[in-house]
C-alpha cells in the first residue's frame, strides 16, 4: 500500500531503568501505590507509541509534562481520585532509541528532581558513546 510504512523501518525503543529511578520505585510504591502505578501505566502508553513509530515531541497526552533538557515527566492522572502529585522523569534519546526511566518523586522532590535529569542528560549528550567520530576508524 502507498504511504504505509514496512514494520521493518520502525526502529524498536528500549527503557532504560537508572539508579535513582529503581531506589525511589520502591519507596513511592509503598507510599502511593495508585499514583506510581499511574504514571508506570502513563510511560507504558508512551513507550507504545514510540514503538510504534511516532516521533517523540509529536506525541501530545495530557499526563506529558516537558521539563528542561528535553526531559518529559509523566504525572499520575489516571485511574482514582484524591491523587498525591507524583511525576516519572524520562529521557526519550532518539539517537539510541531508549528511554531513560530517571527518576520518580512528588511535588516535595520536583526542583531537585529536575536539577539531577538536566545533569543526567548534560552527561548523557557530553558522552562520546555512538559517536561516529569516536569509533577509532
Amino acid at each position: 500500500m502507498p504511504g504505509k510504512i514496512p514494520v521493518w523501518h520502525i526502529a524498536m525503543w528500549k527503557i532504560e531503568y537508572h539508579a535513582d529511578f529503581e531506589k525511589r520505585l520502591k519507596k513511592l510504591q509503598k507510599k502511593h501505590r495508585r499514583e506510581t502505578r499511574n504514571a508506570l501505566s502513563n510511560a507504558d502508553t508512551f513507550f507504545r507509541a514510540l514503538c510504534a513509530g511516532a516521533q517523540p515531541q509529536n506525541i501530545i497526552r495530557g499526563f506529558i509534562h516537558p521539563e528542561p533538557h528535553g526531559v518529559l515527566a509523566f504525572d499520575q492522572s489516571g485511574e482514582g481520585k484524591h491523587l498525591k502529585a507524583t511525576r516519572l522523569y524520562t529521557y526519550p534519546d532518539e539517537f539510541t532509541k531508549t528511554l531513560h526511566f530517571i527518576t520518580l518523586g512528588d511535588k516535595a522532590s520536583q526542583d531537585g528532581d529536575i536539577r539531577l535529569c538536566s545533569a543526567f542528560v548534560e552527561g548523557l549528550l557530553d558522552s562520546p558513546v555512538g559517536d561516529p567520530e569516536d569509533s577509532g576508524e
